[in-house]
């Protein structure tokens, strides 16, 4: 009984998210500066400075120049990293800053 209930709730809130991308829009960009820390560490984490989610971007502020060019050379890994963490709505870019 405890499992019907369950999925009704996470139906029901599936729907209104569908209903809803503003919604969406807000808990991607709470969780999104969680997952990035998560994803890439501490070390990475103590340069980043600012985590912006502006539509389909991610827009990442890195304070050390050499680690900056590094991540950008692989952005396309990081973006792929961070999509398969992403439930509702996939990142198109990635700008380190």
């Amino acid at each position: 009984m405890f499992n019907k209930r369950e999925e009704k709730i996470g139906s029901i809130l599936s729907e209104i998210l569908k209903k809803n991308p503003r919604l969406v829009d807000g808990m991607q960009a709470q969780d999104i500066e969680n997952i990035w820390r998560e994803l890439f560490g501490p070390a990475i984490s103590r340069y980043t400075t600012n985590i912006k989610l502006d539509q389909e971007a991610l827009i990442v502020s890195i304070s050390s120049a050499s680690l900056r060019q590094e991540l950008e050379y692989s952005k396309e890994s990081l973006l792929e990293k961070l999509n398969n963490r992403l439930v509702h709505r996939k990142l198109k870019e990635l700008k380190i800053r």
